[in-house]
C-alpha cells in the first residue's frame, strides 16, 4: 500500500471518531440535540460542524430540562468509576510482565483489556538463574512451564489468545463508541481523549516489557548442543526456554523503568477518571451498560490471566 493510499485511508476513517452533534443518539440526548434545532438557529447540518462545537453543545444542554439533565449526571458519575472498577477487577502489572515472558502478544492485549493495572509487590531472585528466570522486581517465572494443561495442549493456549483479542478488541471499540457519541464537558471536540486512556495502557505496557528485556542477557546451548551467543532479551520472543540461563545485567535500569511504568499507570489512573468523569450525554442506563462491558471482560481477563499463572502461582 502507498503513502497516498496510506493516507487516504486513514481520512477515511478519522470522520468516525469525531465526536459530531447528528443523530445518532437516543433518548435523553436525542430529545436536545432535536430540541436545540428547532429552538435555534442551528440546522441538522451546521450543528455538525467542529467550529459550532461548543455553542452547539451549549444549546443542547439549555434545551435538556434539569431533571433529565440529573440523569446524565448520574451517567458521568458511573462512567468514572470506570478505571477504580478495572483495578480492582483486573490483573497486576506484575502477572502481565510474566505472561509476557512466554506470550508476548497475549500479555499486550490483557494490558488492554485492564487499562489500569494495579501494581504488585514480588521479591527480588538472584542476579543468575538459581531455579527460576528471574524477572526482577516482576517477580520470576519457573525453568520448567511445562504442564499437561497448558503446553501438552495447544488448543486452549490457542483459545485463550482468541478471547484475549476479543476482549481487547471490544475495549478499544467501545472506548471509541464513547469518544464519539459523549462530550466532554470542558474540552467538548474531544473524541481523541477516551483513546489516549488506552494509548497510555499501551505505553506502558511497552515500556515495562522493552525496558525489563534490556535489562536481561540471554545465554545457554542451542539444540544441537552448542554454545549460544549471549544477546539481549529484546532479540528473543520467548524468554522461557530449555537449556536457556537468564541474567539481570542492568538491574538499576530495571528498578527505575519499574518505578516509571508504576508511575504511569498511576497518572493514567487519574487520566482516566479524570475524562471519563466529565463525559456527559451518557444517561445513567447507558453508563452501566458500558461499565458492565468493561468489568466483565477485566474480570474474565484475570481469570485467564489466573490460569495461566496458576502453576507459578504455587511456586511463589
Amino acid at each position: 500500500m502507498t503513502l497516498q493510499k496510506k493516507i487516504s485511508a486513514l481520512l477515511a476513517f478519522a470522520p468516525m471518531c469525531i465526536a459530531k452533534f447528528q443523530y445518532t443518539y437516543h433518548g435523553i440526548a436525542l430529545d436536545g440535540v432535536q430540541a436545540c434545532i428547532a429552538n435555534s438557529d442551528f440546522t441538522p447540518i451546521n450543528i455538525t460542524f467542529e467550529g459550532s462545537c461548543r455553542p452547539a453543545f451549549e444549546c443542547v444542554m439549555r434545551n435538556i430540562p434539569n431533571q433529565r439533565q440529573s440523569i446524565l449526571s448520574s451517567g458521568s458519575a458511573i462512567l468514572g468509576f470506570i478505571p477504580t472498577v478495572l483495578l480492582l477487577l483486573g490483573n497486576t502489572n506484575e502477572d502481565i510482565i510474566r505472561i509476557s515472558a512466554r506470550f508476548p502478544f497475549l500479555a499486550l492485549c490483557l494490558s488492554i483489556t485492564n487499562v489500569n493495572k494495579k501494581s504488585g509487590r514480588h521479591r527480588n531472585v538472584p542476579a543468575t538463574r538459581s531455579g527460576p528466570f528471574p524477572l526482577g522486581p516482576y517477580g520470576f517465572v519457573p525453568d520448567s512451564m511445562s504442564t499437561p494443561i497448558l503446553w501438552g495442549n495447544y488448543i486452549p493456549v490457542v483459545l485463550v489468545h482468541i478471547l484475549a483479542a476479543t476482549g481487547a478488541t471490544v475495549v478499544v471499540w467501545q472506548t471509541v463508541d464513547l469518544g464519539r457519541k459523549a462530550v466532554v464537558t470542558w474540552a467538548c471536540w474531544t473524541d481523541h481523549y477516551p483513546v489516549i486512556w488506552i494509548c497510555l495502557a499501551v505505553i506502558h505496557h511497552l515500556i515495562a516489557v522493552v525496558f525489563l528485556r534490556t535489562s536481561l542477557r540471554i545465554s545457554g546451548k542451542s539444540p544441537s548442543g552448542k554454545d549460544l551467543v549471549p544477546r539481549s532479551g529484546l532479540s528473543v520472543w520467548n524468554l522461557v526456554q530449555e537449556n536457556r540461563e537468564i541474567e539481570l545485567v542492568h538491574r538499576k535500569l530495571m528498578r527505575w523503568s519499574k518505578a516509571s511504568a508504576d508511575l504511569l499507570n498511576n497518572l493514567n489512573l487519574l487520566y482516566g477518571t479524570a475524562v471519563l468523569s466529565s463525559l456527559t450525554l451518557v444517561s445513567g442506563r447507558n453508563a452501566i451498560i458500558v461499565l458492565t462491558v468493561y468489568g466483565t471482560i477485566a474480570a474474565f481477563s484475570r481469570a485467564m490471566a489466573m490460569w495461566v499463572l496458576g502453576t507459578l502461582d504455587e511456586l511463589e
